[in-house]
Formats: structure tokens, sequence, C-alpha cells
């Protein structure tokens, strides 16, 4: 969203509810239930057993909201859930997708902290039945392992596209983290396509804060 002069940005304002004074960043879902003004479902993905045991403490806190419709927590590997298969009845379906690193080379290293482009099948596969709008957030933060951006982008880009889900937005923070931001029947508008600008302008004003 567009803001006015002297005000935060949405974001900023939910990190600072969310976690005034922890230096630990809130789970995606946390900020969509801050920000998100409708009813919603979540769905989360988490393979350590310490934080799906935290995920689902605070789930049962979530479900306390009017707005919650349903929230489940799903220990284990993310892929075994999606394989089961994904409400199909929702008007928008996002989905936030925060690996160690997406490696183009397969899944030879750390195959559960990792994407590789064997899982965009899986994810395409999983979105196929939802005729509802769909958007799919997908982030990096290496580029190791002969994982340039550029081509990660191609790879991701080229995989998803003909299955129907089209870049919107690329976001870079640096040379290693990126976000990739991808949509199938959902109204592109100017903010999502500006969203790389946007955040530039956003970390230069925050970062000169920081500094004074």
């Amino acid at each position: 969203h567009e803001r006015l002069p002297g005000e935060q940005p949405p974001y900023e304002k939910a990190l600072q509810r969310l976690a005034p004074c922890s230096s630990e960043y809130p789970n995606s879902a946390a900020f969509l239930t801050f920000v998100w003004p409708g009813p919603y479902s979540l769905l989360l993905c988490e393979l350590d057993q310490p934080t799906v045991e935290e995920l689902r403490l605070w789930a049962d806190e979530a479900k306390r909201s009017p707005k919650c419709v349903d929230a489940e927590v799903a220990a284990g590997d993310w892929r075994d859930r999606f394989r089961a298969g994904l409400p199909v009845s929702c008007d928008l379906t996002f989905l936030s997708f925060d690996p160690n690193m997406f490696d183009q080379n397969g899944s030879g290293r750390n195959p559960n902290g990792n994407m590789h482009p064997c899982d965009l099948e899986l994810l395409a596969d999983a979105v196929e039945p939802i005729h509802g709008g769909v958007l799919v957030q997908l982030s990096t933060y290496s580029a190791n392992n002969d994982n340039p951006q550029s081509d990660v982008i191609d790879v991701v880009t080229s995989r998803l596209a003909w299955r129907g889900l089209q870049q919107i937005a690329v976001v870079r923070a640096d040379g290693n983290m990126m976000s990739l931001m991808f949509g199938r029947n959902v109204e592109v508008t100017a903010p999502m396509r500006s969203l790389e600008p946007r955040f530039a302008a956003w970390l230069d004003e925050w970062l000169e804060g920081k500094r004074c």
C-alpha cells in the first residue's frame, strides 16, 4: 500500500505490534493476521519439532479471533502436506515459501532446508485445482552453489509460467537475498509491480534512521 507523508507502512506497524521488544522475527502468518481485514484460514508447515510446538500454541491463540476460520500446523516435510491436497474453495490463496535457498542444481545439498526445481512441479500440482486467485511468494537467501539470482529467476519463472503462474515482481535485498512473487487469476496492481523500488526506498529510509 501507498502511505501518506509521516505514516509508517503496514509492515512496520505490524512488526512493532508483533515484536516491540524482541530481535526475533514473527512468522509470516502473524503478519497476515495483523493486516488482513477479512476472514482467513491458515496452514503452516514446519519440520523442526520444537518450532512445531511453538506454532501450535500460537495457532491456538489465533483461532480465538473471529476472523480465523481455521489454523492448521502440519508437522514434517511441507511436500507431504501439499501432496495431500490444499483447500480449493478460497477466493484468494496466498502461499509463502522461505527456504534457506532455491538450489537450481537439485536436492543434493540440504534437501529439507532448500527448494529445488522439482518442488515447483509439486507446488504447481497443488494449486492446479484452485479456482480462485493464487499468489505465491518464494524467498531465497543465498546464491551459493552456483545459484546466481539471474539463473534462479529464469528457472523459477519458466517452470511456473507454463503452469499459469506469471511473475509479478522480483525484490532483491542484495546479491544473495531476494523474493519472487507470482500470481494467477489476480488483478496485478501498480503497487504490486513496483514492489522492488518501493522496498529499496523503504530500506534506504530505514537504514538512514538507524544511523541517526
